[in-house]
This record gives structure tokens, C-alpha cells and sequence, in this order.
């Protein structure tokens, strides 16, 4: 996953997974070259979609649809797998970094398992790092071992969630204990670090 891209087909939505690098930039770039007609970006209020559409200035019309409230990954892929079987979505062009994508990847292809969907992956680089070149840099190495450890917490979160069939009404890792486990696990990677 971290170094293969299919080429993109068509798709009848876009969804990027909002983060701190330049996913949504490429999720309207991908709209403006007609890569889907319909667009979320997981998670953006009316507001920052306003934001948004001044900043990247979409010049054809696109069904935006609104996905506010989403925390975590796993609640972008429950979210987004909401939308694909409401809106009869057939196929998704999921985009988010080149570190976030096998966590988010597999966790949409989880919940949509059995729903015929296609989920097509567009990753975007992280400041210097892409999926090329990310084993060279020090902050890449820490990044995808943050992801791995990441990984093994949205599984715990996704095993909650398929056997209550609830999302948490806190904010999942927002405990003391979770905070104290992030700051033991987790390298602190500075974005700063990552400016090509």
C-alpha cells in the first residue's frame, strides 16, 4: 500500500479523510478533473467547505455533501460508508496521506465488505515525504510507526464498534490513560520537520 497507486478510474464520489497536509487541495483537484461528480471531505462543517471553495474555486457544479462529525478514522469510515449506501454510491476515490492511507484504507474496505462498493486510494505526500521516499527521512520512519500503533488502536475501536454497533459519545483517546499511552507510544514528529 505504501508503495503501489492503481492509475484512478471514475468514481461517483470523492471522500478525503481531512488531515494537516494538502489532502483536500487534492480531493478538489481530482473534482476539477472530473474524477467524480460528488465530494466530502470527512470532516468539514458548511463552513470550512466555504473555505474551501473560495480557496480552490471548483468551475463546474458537484453534489458537496456534508460530513461534520467525524474524530477519529474510524469515524470517517463509518461516516463514508453512511453516505455511499444512502446516496446508492457505487465506487470512492478515498484520499488522505501517504502514512494515514492503509489504516484508513482498510478500515472503509471493512465496513463496506459485502456492499459491492469499489474504493479506489489517492495518497498525498506529507510536507517532503510521499510514498517514493518516505523510508529516507527520520520523520518518516517515526510516522509510520506512529500509523502501525495508530493501526492497532482504530482495531480495538472497530471491534467495540461491530460488536455495540456505537460510537463512543466522548471522543475516543481523550482519557488521561489514552493520553498517557500517546505520549509513551508515539513519536512526536514536527511539521515543521516535513516543509519541502
Amino acid at each position: 500500500m505504501l508503495s503501489y497507486e492503481a492509475d484512478l478510474g471514475k468514481a461517483d464520489l470523492i471522500v478525503a479523510f481531512e488531515g494537516r497536509d494538502n489532502r483536500a487541495a487534492e480531493a478538489y483537484r481530482l473534482l476539477e478533473r472530473s474524477y467524480a461528480q460528488n465530494l466530502v471531505i470527512s470532516p468539514a462543517t458548511e463552513r470550512t467547505l466555504r473555505v474551501y471553495e473560495k480557496r480552490y474555486v471548483p468551475s463546474q457544479p458537484f453534489g458537496r455533501i456534508i460530513e461534520d462529525k467525524s474524530r477519529t478514522t474510524l469515524e470517517n469510515a463509518v461516516y463514508t460508508k453512511a453516505i455511499l449506501k444512502d446516496h446508492a454510491f457505487e465506487s470512492a476515490i478515498l484520499v488522505t496521506s501517504w502514512d494515514h492511507m492503509p489504516r484508513s484504507y482498510f478500515l472503509l474496505g471493512m465496513l463496506t465488505l459485502g456492499l459491492d462498493i469499489k474504493i479506489q486510494p489517492r495518497m498525498v505526500p506529507t510536507g517532503k515525504l510521499d510514498r517514493a521516499n518516505w523510508y529516507r527521512h527520520t520523520a518518516g520512519l517515526k510516522m509510520l510507526y506512529n500509523e502501525m500503533v495508530e493501526f492497532w488502536g482504530s482495531m480495538m475501536e472497530l471491534m467495540k464498534y461491530g460488536l455495540t454497533g456505537d460510537l463512543p459519545e466522548e471522543a475516543p483517546g481523550k482519557s488521561s490513560l489514552a493520553g498517557r499511552l500517546k505520549q509513551l507510544l508515539l513519536f512526536d514528529v514536527d511539521p515543521r520537520s516535513l516543509q519541502g
